[in-house]
């Protein structure tokens, strides 16, 4: 975020060392992209839950881009490829946890993980094929590791069995959060501490 800040303030004090009409016309594409869709992905970032969902939505919003700027909109779509292990199937299952998916999502997520029984021979930390990734939603990135990632983090599976509408009224959900919750603070603790 500092680099974004330092070419915010390198724009708007370009008036005083006199960059070249490139360099400006990059400077000014570069601080849209990040006023637009940079900034509210990383202010949206500290919720390990909401992490899929974000990374979706910034993936899509990366392509819609394309409207504006096909050259940022190729390069942030380039290097965000190199980086979607949220997206992968064994960080997927976060997001029925996030308030960000809905209901009917969190069923359809449910019911893929259902589908997909708990296969842990086909692991993978990232997503692989980011290929029309822009027409895909959540439920649809769901493989049969999702369910065994799910009840490694000490998640009870029967959650899947039941209704997401009802879920804050369960004691199952509510040990699951809690759990989740426990391993973001801990995991946000050893980033510190890096």
């Amino acid at each position: 975020m500092g680099k974004v800040i330092y070419c915010f303030k390198i724009y708007l004090f370009r008036h005083q060392f006199k960059p070249t009409l490139a360099e400006t016309r990059h400077l000014f594409e570069f601080c849209l992209f990040s006023s637009h869709i940079y900034v509210r992905a990383w202010i949206s970032c500290p919720v390990p839950c909401n992490a899929p969902v974000n990374d979706l939505l910034l993936f899509h919003q990366i392509v819609q881009y394309g409207t504006v700027c096909k050259q940022v909109s190729v390069a942030a779509k380039k290097k965000l490829e190199l980086h979607l292990w949220y997206l992968g199937p064994e960080l997927i299952p976060l997001c029925l946890f996030s308030e960000k998916v809905s209901t009917e999502a969190k069923q359809k997520i449910c019911e893929a993980m259902l589908q997909c029984g708990e296969d842990w021979s086909n692991r993978g930390i990232k997503l692989q094929d980011s290929k029309k990734l822009e027409n895909k939603e959540l439920h649809e990135l769901v493989p049969a590791s999702s369910t065994s990632a799910l009840h490694c983090l000490g998640v009870d599976v029967e959650l899947l069995t039941m209704n997401p509408a009802g879920w804050t009224d369960s004691p199952l959900f509510d040990k699951a959060n809690s759990q989740l919750l426990t391993a973001s603070r801990l995991s946000m603790i050893q980033q510190r501490d890096l």
